[in-house]
């Protein structure tokens, strides 16, 4: 993915509003480290991470697995602004993916609250509708 502004992070795995601060007793990932984990390797962490980027006026979440969207939803996220490590290992994976097709993906995740199910080709797409 293209370098952009560093993510705010936030742990443990559970939304932190501005006013809230994190338990002094957790240590906190430094965005450094982080940065050089490979998506699989951020899906066995127990962090997540709000990124702000400059094409949305939301931030959004990345969370490890799917167990922790629960909570987040709980906390009021909208389930458009989660990403979890395996939606972002899809993403990652589409074939001559551009900026402007993950900010699209991106905007109709948010709009419509959608999770990703799956990621392919249009040519292997299961007709059944």
């Amino acid at each position: 993915m293209p370098a952009g502004p560093r993510p705010e992070v936030a742990e443990p795995c559970a939304p932190q509003r501005p006013s809230q601060s994190p338990p002094k007793e957790k240590a906190r990932h430094s965005t450094d480290s982080l940065a050089e984990l490979s998506l699989s390797e951020f899906a066995e962490q127990d962090v997540a991470l709000e990124l702000r980027v400059e094409w949305l006026d939301q931030t959004l979440w990345w969370v490890p697995r799917t167990e922790h969207v629960d909570q987040f939803l709980k906390q009021g996220v909208a389930r458009g602004r989660i990403w979890t490590a395996r939606e972002l290992m899809d993403l990652a994976d589409l074939p001559g993916r551009t900026r402007d097709d993950i900010e699209k993906i991106a905007r109709l995740k948010l709009a419509f609250g959608a999770e990703i199910e799956s990621v392919g080709p249009a040519s292997d797409a299961d007709a059944d509708a």
